[in-house]
């Protein structure tokens, strides 16, 4: 049930996987307000972005890879719980 919408679905090529979406999109994606991308930028965290001119984008493949390296797996306990 995708409307064609680049940002409902996984990229299926390499020119989509370096799509660039706006702060908006990227949240979603990742499931957070734009407020929080908006912090995570001002104390260089978060994933990697691209300033062009005053717009801030976030490429596909660099969301899904700030994905990727915060992922935890429960069998993995020992960087899973925090002291």
């Amino acid at each position: 049930m995708s409307n064609g919408d680049p940002s409902q679905r996984a990229p299926t090529s390499e020119a989509e996987a370096t799509y660039a979406y706006p702060v908006a999109k990227a949240a979603a994606f990742l499931n957070v307000a734009p407020k929080t991308l908006a912090n995570w930028r001002s104390m260089g965290k978060g994933p990697k972005f691209c300033r062009l001119g005053r717009r801030v984008v976030y490429r596909v493949d660099d969301l899904r890879q700030f994905m990727d390296e915060h992922l935890f797996d429960p069998d993995e306990r020992e960087g899973w719980l925090r002291r």
